[in-house]
């Protein structure tokens, strides 16, 4: 026996034990071990209902009638998650059936025609059985999708195949402002669009929307204040089991913080741009200023070797000029188109040789271009080879054969530039070696080849040839 205060304490530990249990959320409420318990229950109600069933149709010999009742005993229960409930219903109904049709009072002629409407019940009971559990499943999965729909921090639409809203949730309520009275029976664009939502992007989908198939755009998005927001959309049609479209179920996300990062990102991209085009434009100027300087000086000068001197650091400046200028003009500024570099550099060597008329130049280059930091040293070495060409190369000419000197760029299989320099007068003398050349112009080369981690080779055959090959920069 308890004391009363034990009686007390237990007392007030049971009313505590029920207060906890009315203030738990309803998630707590449907915890399993809360489902376990209502198993037992459920089990006895369709016991209890379907024997009652049974008691009647024995005492009051109605046929068909009362035993019909047994599909309410299998429906309720369907309301358990386990499929084996609705089974064990179906199978006890099924025994006690039987077991009323033997009990059964009416006379022989008759008993036929009760074995085959009990026969013919049993196959409804069992069909009703199939056809219940299979609803009830289909339900259970609706209602676990719609809570994930319902609960997601994404905007979920449904729509139907025209594209008409039948149902939201929460997450676009929050993100849109309209509530599902306010877009149920009208379309996304007639809401959500707005004067700066894209035409193209709305097209897109109404097009994809017409073939019945998926679409996945970012797109602008009005809420109902009037405010814009970006939401990234990704909808899919909705079939049935004969293949016909249903719907649409779009997911809708919130993207325009990235959005604003992205654009901040432009802005800060296209000022670098702008700053790096002014830098490239004053140092071409500065360049250009310090050719000039060179070039009155070596007017002024009677000397011809200082003269000399004096051009061809004029052209090697000006090579390195025209490289900013052309990255100043240039929409991509870390790459520079080799054939139009080249043609400008060697168009002006020919003018400041005066030789414009009797030597041509040919460039080749399959639409490559160089990153800028090659492009410098390729830029010096092409002036070098050019210039000596001129110097050496026609100096004795066929007045009547034309004199070309080509420059090429090509990748080759194995992923290498070769840059070539090639003219068709004087070949280069056996006794000079590049690689110990005494003068300026071949020591630059011989440098600004090891700057590039390329290799030099000349071929004496028909003219000059000079083959650099160097890799290219990732």
């Amino acid at each position: 026996m308890l004391s009363a205060s034990e009686s007390d304490r237990s007392a007030e530990n049971g009313a505590q034990s029920e207060a906890r249990l009315v203030s738990a959320p309803n998630d707590q409420l449907a915890s399993r071990p809360l489902r376990r318990r209502t198993a037992p229950s459920l089990i006895a109600i369709c016991i209890a209902a379907s024997s009652a069933v049974f008691f009647l149709d024995v005492s009051l010999h109605q046929d068909l009638a009362l035993p019909v009742l047994y599909v309410a005993v299998i429906w309720a229960a369907t309301a358990s998650p386990r499929s084996e409930f609705a089974l064990g219903a179906a199978l006890l109904c099924s025994v006690l059936t039987v077991l009323g049709m033997f009990l059964s009072e009416a006379g022989a002629s008759d008993f036929g025609v009760v074995v085959f409407n009990r026969l013919l019940f049993l196959f409804i009971l069992w069909l009703s059985t199939l056809l219940l559990l299979q609803q009830k499943g289909a339900e259970r999965k609706l209602r676990r999708l719609s809570l994930v729909a319902r609960r997601t921090s994404n905007s979920v639409m449904l729509t139907d195949p025209r594209g008409i809203i039948e149902w939201v949730n929460e997450g676009f309520i929050r993100i849109s402002g309209y509530r599902l009275e306010d877009v149920f029976g009208r379309r996304p664009e007639d809401l959500l669009y707005g004067p700066e939502t894209d035409s193209t992007t709305a097209r897109h989908i109404r097009d994809q929307i017409a073939r019945e198939d998926t679409y996945h755009v970012d797109i602008l998005h009005y809420d109902k204040s009037g405010n814009p927001y970006w939401v990234e959309v990704q909808a899919e049609p909705l079939f049935d089991d004969t293949g016909a479209i249903n719907g649409y179920f779009a997911v809708q996300t919130d993207i325009t913080d990235r959005k604003e990062h992205e654009d901040r990102l432009k802005v800060a991209l296209k000022e670098k741009e702008v700053l790096l085009k002014e830098i490239h434009h004053r140092v071409k100027n500065n360049l250009q200023v310090i050719s000039s300087l060179i070039g009155l000086q070596s007017r002024r000068t009677s000397a011809p070797e200082a003269v000399t001197v004096l051009k061809e650091s004029e052209n090697r400046i000006h090579s390195i000029s025209l490289l900013h200028e052309n990255l100043y003009r240039a929409e991509d500024l870390s790459h520079i188109d080799f054939r139009s570099y080249m043609k400008s550099l060697t168009n002006h060597i020919v003018s400041s040789y005066g030789v414009t008329d009797s030597i041509a130049v040919e460039i080749h280059s399959d639409g490559l271009a160089l990153e800028a930091d090659q492009a410098i040293p390729c830029g010096l070495i092409v002036n070098e080879l050019v210039s000596n060409s001129i110097k050496h190369g026609f100096q004795q000419a066929d007045p009547n054969s034309p004199c070309t000197i080509r420059v090429g760029l090509r990748e080759r299989t194995d992923g290498m530039l070769e840059l070539t320099v090639t003219d068709n007068g004087a070949c280069l003398p056996n006794d000079i070696e590049v690689e110990k050349a005494p003068t300026l112009g071949l020591k630059l080369v011989q440098t600004l080849t090891r700057q590039l981690q390329g290799t030099l080779t000349v071929e004496r055959r028909g003219g000059t040839t000079f083959r650099l090959v160097f890799p290219k920069e990732t």
